[in-house]
């Protein structure tokens, strides 16, 4: 059995802000979603005791969308889902981006809709389990199928960046990390189901507009994240959007859990007035998406990047060699660029914290030797274009 157990990568691939995306296939051809956590964070309890208190939950969640734990492997930081064929959010904002394209309110509208359903489905199942909200909605643990349906992965499964974050007073996790937790999360305080409405409703704002509602460094954007800093930025857009999603946005985001909306209230306010909104619906957005080159951007270890190389393509056999004169068609090339680009999208976020910390450096620890450290500062480099 190799790390995804006996699946294997299909070549598609998101790197995350604490634990890279990692498309599966099994031998029956189901399409399964890995979770694979760095290796900084493989220590933290939260992926191992706190796995365990609701191991039963995970692998039997009995709610239809939030998606069921078919393998585990601490050790190596390695969670399985059974997604089926769908998009990460998060890869789904980084292509629109390349597009030049924002989602629809109607789409918006109905990602709201029918996402805060599930979390509120989800919490009651989980109710009997302790798991009363997901603890980390993400753009890279919420997913879109092709036809429009959301899906939860690594639901009860808690940001390991946040509990080293609380444990250690000289870590702070990445702007990307951030960027997505509750105010209540930074004061370790008790989190249900709304939180997981803040969460969602950061998601929506920023598929509406863009760009992520807390920009910044990540210490920029901790002294937003932390205050829930958001209704300024409500009140710059809020004049382009319709009043409904805009009303709705405001409640979902209140810094009070006790003044939050409530998942009834959101589904309320949004029933009827969803399908007056403007745009292409969720399932036609992810029906065109189907049609896009997928993000190919983490890098796998040797033996599984060969079993990836060694799948078999649509119509040939794994291991069949192209004929020597063959040239490579057009749309592999094409593909390969729009990889590129795409990856480098998915890295912009990255850059200013990036360039922060290289400025933040004594000009003496700029040229510090040492194998690792030389590495690292060549990668810091690299993203902030220093020479």
């Amino acid at each position: 059995m190799g790390l995804f157990g006996d699946r294997r990568p299909t070549g598609s691939g998101l790197r995350g802000p604490a634990a890279d995306l990692i498309e599966l296939r099994a031998k029956d051809d189901s399409i399964s979603t890995a979770l694979w956590f760095k290796e900084e964070h493989l220590d933290e309890p939260v992926l191992h005791d706190g796995v365990e208190a609701v191991l039963p939950f995970l692998e039997m969640p009995m709610t239809g969308g939030v998606c069921e734990l078919v393998h585990w492997d601490a050790r190596e930081g390695v969670f399985v889902y059974a997604t089926g064929e769908a998009w990460s959010v998060a890869e789904l904002a980084v292509v629109l981006k390349d597009l030049d394209e924002l989602m629809s309110t109607r789409a918006v509208g109905e990602l709201l809709l029918h996402t805060t359903k599930l979390l509120a489905d989800a919490s009651e199942a989980g109710d009997s389990h302790g798991v009363l909200s997901h603890g980390a909605l993400t753009p890279w643990r919420l997913f879109l199928s092709l036809e429009g349906k959301p899906r939860l992965v690594g639901h009860g499964v808690l940001q390991p960046e946040f509990s080293r974050f609380h444990a250690d007073d000289t870590y702070l996790p990445s702007s990307r990390s951030l960027r997505y937790a509750p105010p209540e999360r930074f004061e370790r305080k008790p989190e249900d189901v709304r939180s997981d409405v803040f969460s969602l409703g950061l998601i929506a704002l920023e598929l509406l507009v863009g760009e992520p509602a807390y920009l910044g460094n990540a210490e920029e954007v901790l002294d937003q994240a932390q205050v829930g800093a958001t209704a300024e930025v409500l009140d710059e857009v809020g004049a382009d959007l319709p009043d409904m999603l805009v009303d709705v946005l405001a409640g979902m985001l209140h810094p009070d859990p006790a003044e939050r909306m409530l998942p009834e209230e959101v589904l309320d306010a949004l029933a009827e007035g969803v399908d007056g909104l403007a745009g292409e619906s969720l399932g036609e957005l992810m029906g065109r998406m189907a049609g896009e080159a997928r993000i190919a951007d983490v890098e796998l270890p040797p033996e599984e990047e060969e079993e990836a190389d060694a799948l078999p393509e649509e119509g040939g056999t794994a291991g069949d060699e192209p004929a020597a004169e063959a040239e490579v068609p057009d749309e592999e090339l094409e593909q390969a660029a729009r990889d590129a680009e795409s990856a480098l999208a998915n890295c912009e976020r990255e850059v200013e914290d990036a360039r922060a910390l290289w400025e933040d450096l004594p000009a003496d620890l700029r040229e510090e030797d040492g194998e690792e450290w030389t590495a690292l500062l060549d990668e810091i480099k690299g993203l902030i274009g220093e020479g």
